[in-house]
């Protein structure tokens, strides 16, 4: 009487290999979007947080800081700490007047050779004036 193995045939193997493929292929690329959008939304609380930070300067010597000045000036960090030393937003102040004042924060967040661009303005207006994600 012939005895019964146990164990996988080499197509149910092969059938689970295409199954995780498949599923691989698809998920990644969901995984890295929100990778990618998570950098965004520290970009936007860093932008929000110097903007404060420019209101408070202003508030205490009467003027916002010049074009060109660093942020730092501000008490605050040149580059938004996203967690992955290879995609930090660099803030900068844009544009400055004694009316207002734009804010810029820049960053390669995919390493495709495109940069994702934020704006703020003294109102709080956020733009994405170049959205990384969507090239």
């Amino acid at each position: 009487m012939l005895e019964k193995t146990k164990g996988f045939t080499l197509i149910e193997v092969m059938i689970v290999v295409v199954i995780i493929a498949v599923l691989a292929s698809v998920g990644y690329p969901a995984y890295q979007r929100h990778i990618y959008k998570g950098r965004q939304a520290v970009a936007k609380s860093a932008l929000e947080s110097t903007r404060l930070a420019m209101e408070n300067y202003k508030a205490r010597n009467g003027a916002y800081p010049g074009s060109g000045e660093s942020v730092t000036l501000l008490g605050v960090a040149e580059e938004a700490d996203t967690t992955d030393v290879k995609a930090k937003y660099k803030l900068t102040i844009n544009s400055s007047s004694a009316e207002g004042f734009i804010l810029k924060a820049e960053c390669n967040i995919d390493s495709d050779g495109t940069l994702d661009i934020w704006t703020i303005n003294q109102l709080g207006t956020l733009t994405n004036t170049k959205n990384d994600i969507e090239e």
